[in-house]
């Protein structure tokens, strides 16, 4: 493999904190404005057809299952020299187990399990430190989902980065699957893809965790 690859980029601070926050403030948006209305669609109105299908099939661009699957492709199309994968599924799995554990500090209800005709949308966040004490009904916020395929699209983009446009439109198509499904409300999805790309995008600066893979994937092309 040409060693230009294993070349990190510089990426500046629009990356690393600009647009994580620029998801963030998008996502209180949501709040204020269409959490309600587009959450209270999805509890009645679902996608049909080949469009349902293929939200249906992109939604595993955000699961460790269909990682996986793009990641043997990646190593097969290599001759299974690509050694990146092992940096990009960690940094996904990473993603989407930070935002589980958010999960556990913030308690909302989902939209599938959200009394729009009798509350307000901010009855949906109902309280601080639940620790799962009420169930995944109440573990909306944020989406993991798009957490984990944000962090996996902000690595393919470091490895891949002429791909850049469709690993972010298979994140979105991510978001898009968790709110057709009433399993999130937009703000949800937002704060997901903040937190996946923030850690997405620590797996590949200076730390001790990064610097290892950095030797496992020069050791393997020595």
């Amino acid at each position: 493999m040409d060693d230009s690859l294993h070349q990190r980029p510089t990426w500046n601070l629009v990356n690393q904190i600009g647009f994580p926050t620029v998801l963030l403030m998008f996502g209180v948006v949501c709040v204020f404005t269409i959490d309600y209305s587009v959450g209270k669609h999805f509890t009645t109105f679902r996608l049909h057809g080949e469009l349902r299908d293929f939200v249906d099939a992109a939604e595993h661009f955000g699961t460790p299952y269909g990682q996986i699957l793009i990641l043997l492709c990646l190593a097969g199309c290599t001759g299974w020299k690509e050694r990146r994968v092992y940096r990009i599924l960690a940094g996904a799995t990473a993603a989407g187990l930070i935002a589980n554990v958010l999960k556990l500090l913030v308690g909302r209800r989902r939209p599938k399990a959200f009394d729009f005709e009798n509350s307000r949308i901010l009855d949906s966040f109902s309280g601080w430190l639940p620790f799962h004490s009420d169930g995944s009904l109440f573990e909306s916020f944020p989406s993991a989902h798009t957490a984990s395929a944000f962090g996996f699209a902000a690595l393919l983009i470091w490895a891949f980065p002429k791909g850049r446009a469709i690993f972010i439109l298979l994140g979105l198509l991510v978001g898009v699957h968790r709110v057709t499904t009433a399993a999130h409300f937009p703000s949800d999805v937002f704060a997901g893809a903040a937190v996946g790309w923030f850690m997405g995008y620590s797996f590949t600066s200076s730390t001790w965790v990064t610097r290892k893979f950095d030797w496992l994937e020069r050791k393997r092309n020595t």
